[in-house]
């Protein structure tokens, strides 16, 4: 959209500079309609016709086309989470981050995408867009995020009463340690194991 100036929601009497549509009236799309906006329905489309002529039976061309969409669908949701970070990059020089999630808004069986808003990077305090959008698009984003941590909870306490058992070595401990303090990313992975590969 046209950039636009407009004073952050916070109280700190600055001006964010806006190209960016925020809100679901700004434009919220469903995933079927990005498909067809990105023209991946139309290829998804050509491919069928020819799974169509290719494989006569209903059941192993419905097989394959179910194969097919997966896969398109999957490459529509890598480009999204492409975008969202180029947005990241695009507002990082003023210290804000966009909230942008699909959450349902006219009907729970069909969520949309939208920026819902920003928040400031170094307090995560929300500075533009409307505070519902903000709160909906955390709900929806911790409902899925849930099951995931409630495990990684579980992973710390069996790792804290695994420290707990008779003759465990000094480096089993010091890992668990690790997964117990949550010192444990891809990083420290990725560093362990490139030193074990090398020794």
């Amino acid at each position: 959209m046209p950039t636009v100036n407009i004073p952050a929601k916070d109280g700190s009497k600055r001006k964010l500079t806006l190209q960016h549509r925020t809100g679901s009236d700004g434009g919220a799309y469903m995933l079927e309609e990005l498909m067809d906006r990105t023209g991946l329905e139309t290829e998804l489309l050509k491919l069928g016709t020819k799974l169509e002529k290719k494989f006569h039976d209903p059941k192993t061309f419905e097989k394959f086309f179910n194969i097919t969409h997966k896969d398109y669908t999957n490459r529509l949701r890598m480009w999204i989470r492409q975008y969202r970070t180029y947005l990241v990059g695009f507002y990082e020089p003023q210290k804000i981050k966009p909230v942008m999630n699909f959450v349902p808004v006219d009907d729970p069986k069909k969520p949309v995408l939208f920026i819902q808003g920003f928040v400031d990077i170094e307090n995560l305090t929300p500075v533009l867009g409307d505070i519902d959008d903000v709160t909906l698009a955390l709900e929806v984003k911790n409902g899925h995020l849930k099951s995931a941590v409630d495990e990684y909870r579980e992973n710390q306490k069996i790792a804290k009463q695994a420290m707990g058992l008779p003759g465990i070595n000094k480096d089993v401990q010091n890992r668990l340690s690790q997964v117990v303090s949550g010192a444990v990313d891809r990083v420290y992975l990725l560093e362990r194991f490139g030193t074990a590969e090398t020794n």
